[in-house]
């Protein structure tokens, strides 16, 4: 048996999953700073990983991007590939930072929370 909508519940469906995606994403920041005791076993692998793109590595990519970019730039006739490794370069240097700050923020309690609380 085949079942048909309206497009007034076609619209109200999107609504209702519109709706649980937002909630899901107001509610995530919540358990971000939560933790379960003890340490990370790939605290170590996250901090070698860093020192990497932070350094040497993160150089090395950005230079093979520079001259796959200058390839490609000299074969299509344009610059625009090779300042992609721009890009790269922000992405390997600052990219560890950014996903540090969003993995390890902390949600803190508004003061009247913390006040009602006491």
């Amino acid at each position: 048996m085949k079942v048909t909508m309206s497009k007034r519940q076609e619209r109200l469906v999107g609504y209702l999953l519109v709706a649980v995606v937002l909630a899901l994403l107001v509610a995530e920041p919540v358990f971000a700073g939560t933790t379960s005791g003890g340490s990370s076993p790939f605290t170590s692998m996250v901090q070698l990983l860093t020192g990497w793109l932070k350094g040497g590595l993160g150089m090395l990519i950005a230079l093979l991007a520079l001259g796959v970019g200058l390839v490609a730039g000299v074969s299509r006739g344009s610059i625009g590939g090779a300042l992609s490794c721009v890009g790269v370069a922000i992405a390997a240097y600052w990219g560890p930072d950014i996903l540090q700050g969003i993995f390890g923020a902390t949600v803190l309690a508004p003061h009247y929370v913390t006040v009602a609380l006491l």
